[in-house]
């Protein structure tokens, strides 16, 4: 086995999904549990704790969901990524690195993945997090029956099986060295397991705590307490408002209705 700490893939940092292109990446991505921009930020401005953001997000549909395998629009993909955590992160220089995994090793054929999860992380419901969320997490999109967006992601996956509290055992049908850059889609959120299944009620383990939603309008949230990240979720709460039409977006900016905007 050979020990993968950081590993880069150059095509990522050109190019991530359009979300993450806009001027609202830098709004999601400062309060989510992410931080690859909010460490950019906190470098270059030392910022500090307190405040309500306003953002302004160019979807959002009376059809959206909780359950992380319907995401579908930026809307959904903000609330993914602020009220979860994920095994793994993308920085703003394209590196995956560990987020609820702290380390993994991989068989030389790549095809064994052994992922070390992080001590000490918390859901917000008070349950410690451990393998077996993450196992029902993962299976969650996996099956015949998925219409999960993150299904051609797991379909790849042959075996997926908890090593003791802290460590998780993927198997794949073939070797796969960017395996953990794709635990890093904002589908394969970690969420509590509840019976087994998992817990898409929109729990997480995220910087922030799920206040209210009202699909295609709007929806708020406020800092998790114990959240196990120190440098981010740096708001003491949040407003993502779904404002579909651009210029009424950037009216909406101009007048400080909102303090950012997806364009």
């Amino acid at each position: 086995m050979s020990k993968w700490g950081e590993h880069w893939n150059p095509a990522l940092t050109v190019s991530r999904r359009s979300v993450l292109k806009s001027a609202a990446a830098v709004g999601a991505l400062a309060i989510t549990s992410s931080g690859a921009t909010l460490s950019v930020v906190a470098q270059e401005s030392a910022p500090k704790r307190g405040g309500h953001f306003k953002l302004g997000v160019a979807a959002g549909a009376t059809s959206d969901s909780l359950d992380p395998g319907t995401y579908t629009n930026s809307f959904t993909e903000l609330f993914g990524k602020t009220l979860h955590g994920y095994l793994t992160g993308i920085d703003a220089d394209g590196k995956v690195n560990g987020e609820i995994a702290e380390s993994w090793d991989v068989s030389k054929d790549a095809r064994t993945w052994t992922f070390k999860l992080r001590k000490g992380i918390e859901f917000h419901n008070g349950k410690s997090l451990d393998a077996k969320d993450v196992l029902a997490s993962i299976n969650h999109h996996r099956g015949e029956q998925s219409k999960s967006g993150a299904k051609p992601i797991v379909d790849p996956v042959e075996e997926i099986r908890a090593d003791g509290p802290g460590t998780v055992v993927f198997v794949l049908k073939d070797g796969n060295a960017d395996f953990p850059y794709l635990l890093e889609d904002f589908h394969l959120a970690i969420v509590p397991a509840k019976d087994g299944k998992a817990d898409v009620s929109g729990v997480g383990a995220g910087g922030y705590v799920l206040d209210n939603i009202d699909y295609g309008v709007k929806g708020t949230g406020k800092r998790f307490a114990n959240y196990w990240k120190s440098d981010a979720a740096w708001f003491d709460s949040f407003e993502a408002l779904a404002i579909h039409d651009v210029t009424a977006r950037t009216n909406a900016l101009a007048t400080g209705q909102i303090h950012a905007m997806e364009r």
